[in-house]
């Protein structure tokens, strides 16, 4: 058991107050050490930093799994210089004053509303297309096997501003349902998905790894 299967995402990639989680049993399938590195609220951006601090821990033959997150959420600084995930800003939940996220002013709230909300598919093709898949493709060049899962490529709200796959082209994208790539569109139809606190039901856990092991393409170099 030398190689690892590594994960990173938001919270789709956790599984509450469950004993053993889908990628864990994805893990024991392959005979890998499991190191589970996801972080509930995060943006694909950080999860991209994630990916990035541990690069030089990857090793040839190693499977890493990633939940990406909604292409709505993004980034901010704020006024101590950290850098977190502004969440929900889309889903109907009205951004409060920049005092509550501890910004320097209401006019960088606003900018970062726009961004995410008007520019949030120019934003995700540019940190994909230039940043994440030069990445994911060295990682393959390096015989380490990159598993991309999206949440969803769709806006709820601004459905002339959708994303799809084809805009960003990210290697070893696993296509749940025939031609749709979103995983939350795949929980829903198998009733795997639980509620807003939890997004899997209790006791699927294995159950979602065997539909995870059925979709990706690793075979363990020996």
């Amino acid at each position: 058991m030398d190689n690892t299967l590594w994960h990173f995402g938001d919270s789709y990639s956790r599984w509450g107050n469950e004993p053993i989680g889908f990628s864990e049993f994805i893990a024991k399938n392959y005979n890998l050490k499991h190191n589970h590195l996801g972080i509930s609220g995060h943006s694909n951006e950080l999860i991209f930093g994630d990916i990035l601090r541990n690069l030089n821990n990857f090793k040839k033959g190693d499977l890493i799994i990633i939940n990406w997150s909604f292409f709505t959420r993004t980034t901010y600084v704020d006024n101590d210089n950290n850098i977190l995930s502004l969440n929900n800003i889309i889903a109907g939940i009205k951004p409060q004053t920049s005092v509550n996220y501890n910004l320097y002013s209401d006019d960088y709230l606003r900018f970062l509303i726009d961004e995410s909300h008007t520019f949030q598919k120019e934003y995700s093709i540019k940190l994909f297309k230039n940043l994440v898949n030069p990445l994911l493709n060295y990682l393959i060049q390096k015989e380490i096997t990159p598993i991309s899962s999206f949440n969803c490529f769709v806006s709820n709200e601004i459905i002339d501003r959708r994303i799809s796959y084809e805009m960003i082209e990210t290697p070893n994208t696993i296509k749940w349902i025939r031609d749709n790539f979103g995983y939350k569109n795949f929980l829903g139809v198998n009733f795997f998905e639980g509620d807003e606190q939890d997004h899997y039901k209790n006791g699927i856990q294995e159950k979602l790894a065997n539909k995870w092991i059925e979709k990706i393409k690793y075979q363990k170099i020996i």
